[in-house]
């Protein structure tokens, strides 16, 4: 009543002025104009908009115990969100000692038809269907790089996924992508052994030496039916985030060498750990 009052003396006096100018009557209805506003933005605004389901990459393997011919369904290993950028996510990076037997965490899943082994701290953090990437900057991350990428360069038939994430920048990258194109020289295609037995796989490794920059790591492989195996010597430079590794000018795998009994080398346990088809 008081805010309408002085503006009804101001008409009797024979004022013009409307009370709906009055500065009480504004003051009043801008606290209602408010009110009214924040309510309407509440309702627009709605609830918060959930991830985008291609926010992180998974797998959806089924286990098989190697050697036993037994399939069992597991859990699929856990694998890490991917950026939007493509970068690869943290991993442990403290430990700068060469391994001197394999890690406790060695998920091994049958890759190419071989197993190959994986890591949740040293990786591959990244998985499709093509490529394995991202990988702790330590000597076993590199490790796991090593045998990972050295197979899948050399066997998995979409090679210009594989070019563009494991291989580093370089004359050797150019001329393995060349061979490819061309279906010429060491690379002229993918074409796994058709005979198990004659398939090879990894049987052990050792770091040969490491800075957090470049690392060369000998790997051992075997056929399943054979002898002691031999060895080779990959290097792999950190680049963009990730362990790649560095092929020759003429993008040729290094020259093996056969394993002798004397050889110290660290053995992989395809036995231990979980066992997938992934």
């Amino acid at each position: 009543m008081a805010l309408f009052g002085r503006g009804r003396d101001r008409r009797q006096a024979g004022g013009g002025e409307s009370p709906f100018t009055e500065r009480g009557f504004v003051l009043a209805a801008g606290v209602v104009f408010l009110i009214v506003l924040a309510a309407g933005f509440v309702m627009l605004s709605g609830p918060p908009t959930p991830p985008s389901e291609g926010e992180s990459a998974s797998a959806m393997p089924t286990s098989v115990r190697l050697g036993s011919g037994q399939a069992t369904v597991s859990t699929p290993p856990s694998t890490a969100p991917v950026a939007r950028d493509g970068s690869c996510p943290a991993l442990p990076a403290d430990d700068v000692e060469s391994p001197i037997a394999q890690p406790r965490d060695t998920e091994w899943r049958i890759t190419l038809d071989v197993p190959l082994p994986y890591s949740p701290t040293a990786g591959p953090a990244v998985v499709t269907d093509s490529t394995a990437r991202c990988y702790a900057r330590t000597p076993t991350g590199a490790v796991f790089a090593a045998v990972q990428a050295s197979w899948r360069y050399r066997w998995d038939e979409d090679w210009g996924e594989v070019a563009q994430h494991l291989l580093a920048p370089g004359p050797g990258r150019d001329a393995f992508i060349r061979q490819r194109t061309e279906h010429t020289g060491p690379n002229a295609s993918a074409a796994v052994p058709g005979d198990p037995e004659d398939r090879e796989f990894a049987a052990g490794f050792r770091v040969l030496d490491y800075t957090p920059d470049r690392v060369r790591v000998d790997v051992v492989n075997r056929a399943l039916a054979g002898s002691l195996g031999t060895h080779t010597i990959w290097t792999l430079v950190w680049i963009d985030g990730d362990w790649k590794l560095e092929l020759p000018p003429d993008a040729a795998p290094p020259p093996p060498t056969p394993v002798r009994e004397e050889d110290a080398f660290v053995a992989w346990d395809l036995d231990s750990g979980s066992q997938t088809v992934g």
